[in-house]
């Protein structure tokens, strides 16, 4: 084997000037040809000799390796444009993204262009792509002083690394993705112009600690290679060495066979990957002193991973802090050690993750749909070994469902090789019974909430969390802990392990959170509130709401449902309500409770008339006209309110005289029995403002809703205030006032934004649609048609869903 660069000789700088003049090719950045035509030509000699069909998946998989992009972009991006443009072969997509300037091959840029053209040596394969490129026979033109490799052998391409001691383990992934950013900070740390010699990479299990530290290792053995630059050589020794106890496969757990898990290991280690085993033939104190002596020599990299399995830790720590300053010390760990810095690594992020498991896809020639890579992202939640795992459970025939729904034994090995070394140290602390707790809730759990739950002494709560946030188990958020959905799958087996902790936790858990509720929940379900601390809560109370029907804890039910009536009629969450509903209503005749049964039965009504289905108002009048023979004649405001959705739902009919009929009655109601309150003579004066709308009076109706805005104003009722001002904006629209209809609807959209009411906002997007209809505006009718369908359609209001698609079709 010869040398792996060549020049070109003076004669053959001439033959090059000529065919380049001839084919008016220039030595500029801006003239790509030269460039295009060499990969290409590189690209296919690669094809051939690896014997390649044009729609070879290797081209996919092998795509970070042949080719290069100019520096500040990003390589794995352009090869997602690839898959995602699905071109007729792979060949043909990477060819158009050659030509479009995007990409080219490994080893071929304007700069060995250029030494190429003025007799600066390059690398051989690359100076035979530019001279076929040219019409040229490379062999002719190489300068003999520089060349003495046989021409029938071809060159090997390797980065030189004969001068780097090193024991490092192959990388077990083709293309490391998703940690760009925190590769090119351990890079950056251990370059020798940095001060920092120790650096911790922390982590749960499967994160992605090993290959991160692996993959800067490996860079830190390759030089430049179009300069062959030895001043790059950052290490000239990398020492490896590992205490991890298993390896995780598709097939379950191994256990490793030789851990390094001492200080002796450490030791052993370092002299045999220095070519140096006479340093233990002494006694351990001189050891120490040989080994230390012979570091200091020679600039060394020395990798730890898993420290925290280590046996002696302590004495391994000491061993670390005494290294000389030739030493860089790179350590991964499950919980925090002191270093010089720390990386912590998060989950990947939603783009990195579905490109991680594009890229495993297409390793193990399967398919998977744009639903299915969310899907598998969304469970695995950003966990890199959860997602080759995963990946690898398909490849081995497990069906997807299966898979993801965790119904396999060997899915039970992913989370035990995740966690299991750092929770078992935990069990019997507080720590552990604080674990458990955190599992208890499908969301962040409130800080405030979890040591009773646990039923730990505050003191010690706050150290137990601390420790858990040091083994990355948690994750602290404002006021909040957060825990991975793998995470919790572990620590759901531990909670069915401690039964009697589990039981009695919940009970301190839905007890919580209905002293939560009492002083955060709002009373008055007909008004606005501030409903932010509920919110916050909302994935746990629906939780909490739906253990409580499973438990058969109806008290504790009817408690929290009194405190989040009005939040859930306010935010939109209707199609929970009708099943919570249905649910009260049969366990509220079970207990012979008439007082929540009428009103369940009124809130079901009530539901079903703010949904506002045709095939849903005749039960609606069914469970308003069940509740009437139940309610007695002392349950003024519930026999009111009664009647008025009776009158809504007939308004929903177009049924106007019933509707007035109950109206009416409602009206005689509060005469025969005391004067109603301003709420109940709004709510009269604005469904007859609303008869007046549907039937075209809109005079009548400007001034009906003009007296309910100025009483509901006077009152405070701030919730008919945001209503009655969409209304009166659609009044306005249809009589022509538009300056007037836009001030109006703009008020009551701000209102309805800043108190969440999803239904009020829905109607002013729709009012803001017709308005801009109405002052012929077509994109702004699109525009906001479109919102509104999409809110009408997420609050399950299909009737105004409707409204609004065909509002649409008319904008095509």
């Amino acid at each position: 084997m010869g040398k792996e660069s060549l020049k070109a000789s003076d004669t053959g700088l001439e033959a090059i000037a000529q065919s380049r003049t001839a084919k008016k090719w220039t030595v500029s950045e801006g003239d790509l040809r030269p460039l295009q035509e060499a990969s290409k030509w590189l690209l296919q000699r690669h094809a051939e000799t690896n014997q390649w069909t044009d729609d070879d998946l290797h081209w996919v998989q092998e795509f970070t390796h042949l080719l290069r992009v100019e520096k500040g972009q990003d390589i794995h991006a352009v090869q997602r444009s690839l898959i995602q443009a699905k071109p007729n072969s792979w060949w043909d997509g990477i060819q158009a993204l050659i030509d479009a300037g995007e990409v080219f091959a490994e080893g071929v840029s304007y700069g060995t262009w250029s030494r190429f053209v003025t007799g600066k040596p390059i690398r051989q394969q690359t100076f035979q792509a530019y001279c076929h490129s040219l019409g040229l026979d490379w062999q002719t033109l190489i300068d003999c002083e520089t060349e003495d490799s046989d021409p029938s052998v071809p060159p090997v391409e390797k980065p030189d690394v004969a001068r780097i001691r090193h024991n490092l383990p192959a990388r077990d992934y083709l293309d490391f993705i998703g940690r760009e950013t925190e590769l090119a900070q351990l890079l950056s740390l251990l370059s020798p112009t940095s001060r920092v010699h120790r650096i911790s990479l922390v982590g749960i299990g499967g994160i992605g600690k090993t290959a991160l530290m692996l993959e800067a290792a490996h860079r830190c053995l390759i030089l430049n290679p179009d300069t062959d630059d030895l001043t790059e050589l950052r290490f000239s020794v990398i020492i490896f060495l590992s205490a991890k106890l298993n390896y995780l496969h598709s097939q379950g757990i191994l256990p490793r066979l030789c851990p390094d898990r001492t200080l002796e290991d450490v030791l052993r280690a370092i002299a045999y990957t220095l070519d140096r085993p006479d340093l233990l033939l002494t006694e351990l104190k001189t050891q120490l002193q040989l080994i230390h002596h012979a570091l200091a020599q020679q600039s060394t990299l020395l990798l730890i991973d898993n420290l925290d399995t280590i046996s002696d830790l302590d004495s391994v720590r000491s061993f670390l802090y005494d290294l000389p300053a030739t030493v860089k010390v790179v350590i991964t760990s499950r919980n925090q050690e002191p270093a010089d810095v720390v990386i912590s690594l998060l989950p990947l992020s939603k783009t990195a993750s579905c490109q991680l498991i594009q890229h495993h896809a297409i390793q193990t020639s399967r398919n998977l749909s744009s639903d299915q890579v969310f899907t598998i992202q969304h469970q695995t939640a950003g966990i890199p070994i959860a997602i080759t795992y995963t990946l690898g459970q398909l490849a081995a025939g497990y069906p997807l469902d299966i898979v993801l729904n965790r119904m396999i034994k060997p899915m039970a090995d992913l989370t035990r090789y995740c966690f299991e070394q750092s929770v078992a140290p935990l069990r019997g602390q507080p720590a552990h019974r604080l674990l458990m707790a955190i599992a208890l809730f499908p969301a962040p759990a409130p800080r405030a909430a979890i040591a009773p739950i646990a039923a730990v002494d505050p003191a010690e709560a706050i150290e137990g969390l601390v420790r858990l946030q040091q083994l990355c188990l948690i994750q602290p958020q404002v006021d909040h802990y957060a825990m991975l959905p793998l995470t919790r799958d572990y620590v759901q087996t531990e909670l069915t392990l401690n039964p009697e902790f589990t039981q009695l936790a919940q009970h301190r858990w839905i007890d919580w959170y209905v002293r939560f509720c009492q002083q955060a929940g709002w009373q008055d379900w007909q008004e606005w509130g501030e409903f932010s601390p509920l919110d916050q809560e909302w994935t746990t109370l629906r939780t909490i709401l739906d253990t409580c029907m499973e438990q058969n804890r109806y008290e504790t039910f009817s408690k929290l449902w009194q405190s989040l009536k009005g939040y859930t009629h306010t935010y939109g969450y209707w199609q929970e309500r009708l099943q919570w509903m249905e649910w009260l209503i049969q366990t509220a005749e079970k207990h012979q409770d008439r007082v929540t049964l009428v009103s369940a039965l009124f809130d079901h009504a009530r539901t079903l008339t703010l949904l506002n289905q045709p095939s849903d108002r005749e039960q609606a009048i069914d469970l308003c006209n069940r509740a009437w023979n139940l309610t007695i004649a002392t349950e003024i405001d519930l026999r009111f309110n009664l009647l008025i959705d009776l009158a809504s739902l007939h308004i929903q009919q177009q049924e106007f005289a019933a509707a007035q009929h109950w109206l009416a009655r409602g009206e005689a109601l509060l005469q025969d029995h005391a004067p109603g309150s301003p709420r109940q003579s709004i709510q009269l004066g604005y469904y007859r403002a609303q008869i007046a709308l549907e039937t075209g009076a809109y005079g009548q109706a400007q001034r009906l809703y003009s007296e309910v805005l100025a009483q509901a104003q006077k009152s405070g009722w701030q919730r008919a205030v945001g209503y009655t001002q969409d209304w009166l904006a659609q009044v306005a629209i249809k009589q022509g006032n538009l300056i007037e209809a836009e001030r109006l609807v703009q008020k009551s959209l701000v209102a309805a934004e800043m108190n969440g009411d999803r239904r009020c906002l829905a109607f002013c997007q729709r009012s803001y649609a017709l308005l801009s209809q109405a002052q012929g505006n077509q994109e702004q009718v699109r525009h906001w048609a479109e919102l509104a369908k999409e809110s009408f359609t997420r609050l399950h209001m299909l009737h105004e869903a409707g409204e609004m698609a065909r509002l649409l079709e008319l904008t095509d």
